[in-house]
């Protein structure tokens, strides 16, 4: 469990942002709390996997590959890019 205190000016936006979400202010920031959080885990999982790449303890991966990849699994029809 947790307490947070907003400023007055971020507790109006958050309120306003609900109201326009048609969710609770609870709701809605537990939604931004988990989506800020897992955006922070991917943006420090690529960040080091770029340090092991820069290292050279790893190769990028071609994107057009793994789409390529999928492709032929799924059907060109799943994916648009």
């Amino acid at each position: 469990m947790i307490t947070l205190s907003l400023s007055e000016k971020r507790d109006k936006c958050l309120s306003a942002l609900a109201v326009r979400a048609h969710l609770s202010k609870k709701t809605y920031a537990l939604k931004l709390l988990e989506q800020s959080l897992e955006d922070e885990e991917d943006a420090l999982i690529a960040s080091a996997r770029l340090d092991r790449i820069d290292k050279g303890m790893d190769v990028p991966v071609d994107l057009e590959e793994i789409v390529q990849k999928y492709r032929d699994k799924h059907g060109s029809a799943d994916l648009e890019f």
